[in-house]
C-alpha cells in the first residue's frame, strides 16, 4: 500500500509551534516532491478512555454477522466481521475474502 513510508514523530509539542525537530525535517521532503501523502492522527483519539456510540459511528463503517454453523444452537460459532473506516477489515483473511462480496 506504502511503497517506503517514513514516519515524522513530534508527540509533546503544540501544533502551533513550528520549532519541532520532526517539522523541520519534513519540510524540506515535501518541497523536493519526496512525499506523496501525509497521514496524521487526531490527537483527539490517541487516550480513548470510554468507547461511545459516537467513537463507534466514527470508527466502525459496518458490522456484519454471518449465520451460525448450525442452525438454532446455542453452542455452535457464529462468524461477526468489522470493517473499520478508512482501514478496511482486520483479521482472517479468508473470513475477509468472504465478507467483501457482501
Amino acid at each position: 500500500m506504502f511503497p517506503n513510508p517514513q514516519f515524522y514523530v513530534d508527540d509533546g509539542y503544540s501544533d502551533a509551534n513550528f520549532n519541532r525537530t520532526d517539522f523541520q525535517r519534513v519540510m524540506p521532503d515535501m518541497e523536493n516532491d519526496k512525499i506523496g501523502i501525509i497521514i496524521t492522527k487526531d490527537k483527539r483519539y490517541t487516550d480513548i478512555q470510554k468507547l461511545t456510540p459516537e467513537l463507534l459511528r466514527l470508527f466502525i463503517q459496518k458490522i456484519v454477522v454471518h449465520e451460525k454453523d448450525v442452525k438454532y444452537s446455542i453452542h455452535a460459532r457464529q462468524t461477526e466481521v468489522i470493517h473499520y473506516t478508512d482501514i478496511g477489515m482486520v483479521g482472517n483473511p479468508a473470513i475477509r475474502d468472504q465478507a467483501e462480496n457482501l
